[in-house]
């Protein structure tokens, strides 16, 4: 009997392994759990189907192991893998016929069958699990030997002694070959989930690498055995299969080749190689900054080294932008420092033109006051008179300038106050008419309003005013004609200064406003001019929250049109009508000054 023990046994652990290795076929194939299943239970009829060939034989007396397989896979799968488990040994059991047959198909296939389905639904809990608890199994398949005990009692006609003695070697070879079979398949199972794992924690670590930002390869002896795209793609390849077999000297410039074998060296060695920024070249030859760090990599064969680039074309786009940034930054700091210091020779050398100009001007003004009835005065008068002209040029031009030096430190204030605006311009621009007219151009005043109270510098707009009335004086010839005109906008008040000279070109309407700027200065200089006083009407106007703007045509005359919001600010009525009062003495300076300067 042990012979024929040891032949089951054989065919068990032999069945129960190539059964493994077909399930695992079909579930690398099909990833199906239930084809597998499926398989497994054909499996374990057929194995039963041949330990009815090999049958143990006691005292006459024939029995063998066919319900150990169907058992165990009714109680691990259910009852309907049990019946295909059971259809091939009652198929054979149904052909040997004989006496017993009703004995043999339900005592050792369906009884197997039933006791192990039940124990599945009521006993064995999650067995997709496919642990088979041994602990627990042995007890439901007592239930098997316990009935044949019982048929065997009506059926088999045997001393008492070899009666025991039979039914215990049937239940002891039975539970040792169910033993068996269900320690082998667990570890078969293990070996399994473990190798599943494994595969599983593979495919994880790959499709993190696959993800990863950065570049990865392993490399032996300088042979590429393995990238991610991403390190590929830095090079150019459209696979990282491309890559495989490669020498990664290939992609490193030679100034980069000692340097890089002196690191492999260490890192073979077990010495920490820390990152290091060199280039390496693409597959057009193209040279990629790139930050690399490099640890050892054990491999089967020998020890290899994992790669991880970095590509810093964009760090360094970005700390060559912050250079650039930082190199115009020191050049906007110069450029300031620059303007300062020119704000600061405007102011300096301006307040020293003009302390003695106006001694030179004072004394002008005594020497004609003083002396009108002297010989030598009226020998000199014309050579005074072109003192002083030029005198209150030069200080006007100097009044812009600290205009100008103040407006850019800031420290140019505007000094509102309520006037009437409409007389303000009127009487700065009768103030010059004579001098107008002494040129022979006409000059025309016009306004939509009587008057109109606003808050303004007057000083300011007296500024403006000479500005816009000097341009137009300086460019229009004789016979030609200037008009002021004052237009109510509403919540705005309109002041238009047009003439009929000689325009502004097209393509010098953008700059006439930029400061030391002349759209004369390619037209032979035929007015005189400094070139700040329309930058110096914009600031102003600007300073008041109005607008300027110009039409022009060239050859027949320029129209400056102001804009200014008419705001009001609270003031006492008595310092309101002081500041009217005071408007008239300031239009006999102007006149003086003005026809002097432009005499």
């Amino acid at each position: 009997m042990f012979i024929y023990f040891f032949h089951n046994l054989t065919l068990i652990i032999s069945f129960v392994f190539a059964g493994s290795l077909v399930v695992k076929y079909i579930l690398n194939k099909t990833d199906s759990i239930k084809l597998a299943t499926l398989a497994a239970a054909f499996l374990a009829g057929l194995l039963s189907f041949f330990m009815m060939l090999e049958a143990f034989t006691y005292n006459d007396v024939i029995f063998d192991l066919r319900n150990v397989p169907i058992f165990l896979i009714s109680y691990v799968f259910g009852w309907p893998y049990g019946l295909i488990s059971a259809l091939l040994p009652s198929l054979f059991r149904i052909y040997l016929g004989g006496h017993y047959v009703f004995h043999g198909l339900f005592f050792d296939i369906l009884l197997p069958m039933l006791v192990g389905s039940i124990s599945h639904r009521y006993l064995s809990g999650k067995l997709h699990s496919l642990f088979i608890d041994c602990k627990k199994i042995w007890i439901p398949y007592l239930l098997v030997p316990l009935a044949n005990l019982i048929a065997y009692l009506f059926f088999l006609s045997l001393p008492n002694y070899h009666w025991i003695r039979f039914i215990a070697s049937v239940s002891v070879f039975s539970i040792l070959s169910l033993f068996s079979m269900a320690i082998i398949m667990n570890y078969l199972n293990d070996s399994y989930r473990m190798t599943k794992k494994l595969m599983k924690s593979e495919e994880r670590y790959r499709t993190l690498v696959e993800l990863s930002p950065v570049g990865i390869f392993v490399h032996m002896d300088g042979r590429i055995l393995y990238s991610n795209t991403v390190y590929a793609k830095t090079l150019g390849f459209d696979s990282p299969k491309e890559l495989i077999g490669k020498s990664i000297f290939d992609f490193i410039p030679a100034d980069y080749k000692d340097v890089v074998e002196h690191r492999m060296g260490q890192v073979i060695k077990g010495i920490l190689a820390p990152p290091m920024e060199q280039n390496i070249l693409n597959v057009n030859g193209e040279s990629i900054p790139v930050e690399v760090t490099a640890v050892s990599f054990p491999n089967e064969e020998n020890n290899a080294i994992l790669v991880i680039v970095h590509d810093i074309r964009e760090r360094k786009k970005v700390e060559e932008l912050a250079r650039t940034i930082n190199e115009e930054k020191l050049i906007a700091q110069a450029a300031l420092e620059y303007d300062r210091l020119k704000t600061d020779f405007f102011s300096n050398v301006s307040h020293e033109l003009r302390t003695p100009l106006n001694i030179i001007l004072g004394t002008i003004q005594l020497i004609t006051l003083g002396g009108k009835e002297q010989e030598q005065y009226q020998m000199s008068r014309k050579n005074i008179r072109i003192m002083k002209q030029n005198c209150y040029r030069l200080l006007r031009l100097i009044n812009n300038l600290i205009d100008i030096t103040k407006l850019d430190s800031g420290f140019l204030s505007i000094q509102f106050k309520n006037e009437d605006i409409v007389k303000i311009v009127e009487d700065i621009t009768l103030s010059v008419a004579k001098y107008i007219e002494s040129k022979e151009i006409a000059l025309t005043f016009d306004t939509e309003l009587e008057e109109c109270w606003m808050a303004c510098d007057a000083d300011k707009i007296e500024r403006i005013m000479l500005n816009l009335l000097s341009n137009a004086i300086k460019f229009t010839n004789s016979k030609g004609s200037i008009e002021v005109n004052i237009y109510d906008r509403g919540d705005r008040i309109g002041i238009h200064v047009k003439d009929t000279g000689v325009g502004i070109p097209e393509n010098k309407m953008h700059i006439i406003f930029e400061r030391f700027r002349q759209v004369d200065s390619l037209m032979q200089r035929k007015a005189e001019g400094s070139g700040i006083g329309l930058s110096l009407v914009k600031a102003l106007v600007d300073a008041h929250g109005g607008t300027i703007t110009v039409e022009s045509k060239y050859g027949q005359g320029t129209e400056f049109m102001i804009e200014l919001p008419i705001t009001l600010v609270r003031e006492a009525d008595e310092i309101l009508g002081e500041r009217t009062s005071a408007v008239q003495p300031n239009v006999e300076r102007i006149r003086v000054e003005f026809s002097d300067i432009y005499a």
